[in-house]
C-alpha cells in the first residue's frame, strides 16, 4: 500500500550536458555541498549551487530529480511522492510546454522538498509524456 508523501518543489533549472548523478535524497547541508563538489564537469563549485535556504534540514530533505528532456519545449513535472515500505516512488510527467522547437536533448533537474524521512530506496517513475 502506497502512502503520498507531501513536497513542494524548492529548484527547476537545466544541465547541457549529462550529469554524473541521479536522483538522491539529501539529508543536509553538508550533504549537498558534497553532490556539487562531485560535479566538476559541469563546472560547477560548490558555491554556484548553495543549499536552499528554505530547507529546515531538521524536519526536511531534499530529492534531486534528474530527467532527460526530448528538447526545450518540454519540461518536467512532479506529480506525486509515495512511501512503499522501506522504498518511495517519485511520479512525474514530461510535457510539452511551448513552441514546436525541437532542439538538443536537456538534462533537467528539480529539487523537492519532502518530510525528514528514512528510505532505503528511491525510484523515479515517468507516468505521462506529452
Amino acid at each position: 500500500m502506497a502512502n503520498a508523501i507531501p513536497f513542494r518543489v524548492v529548484r527547476t533549472d537545466d544541465f547541457d550536458v549529462e550529469p554524473s548523478f541521479g536522483h538522491q535524497v539529501l539529508r543536509s547541508a553538508d550533504e549537498w555541498t558534497r553532490l556539487w563538489a562531485a560535479a566538476p564537469w559541469q563546472g560547477f563549485q560548490p558555491a554556484d549551487r548553495p543549499a536552499p535556504l528554505e530547507i529546515d534540514w531538521q524536519r526536511e530533505s531534499v530529492v534531486v530529480v534528474v530527467l532527460l528532456l526530448p528538447d526545450d519545449a518540454h519540461e518536467a513535472r512532479i506529480l506525486s511522492v509515495q512511501a512503499r515500505g522501506p522504498a518511495a516512488e517519485v511520479h512525474c510527467a514530461v510535457e510539452r510546454v511551448h513552441g514546436a522547437w525541437l532542439g538538443v536533448m536537456t538534462w533537467q533537474w528539480q529539487v523537492i522538498a519532502i518530510p525528514r524521512v528514512e528510505f532505503d530506496d528511491m525510484t523515479l517513475t515517468v507516468v505521462k509524456r506529452s
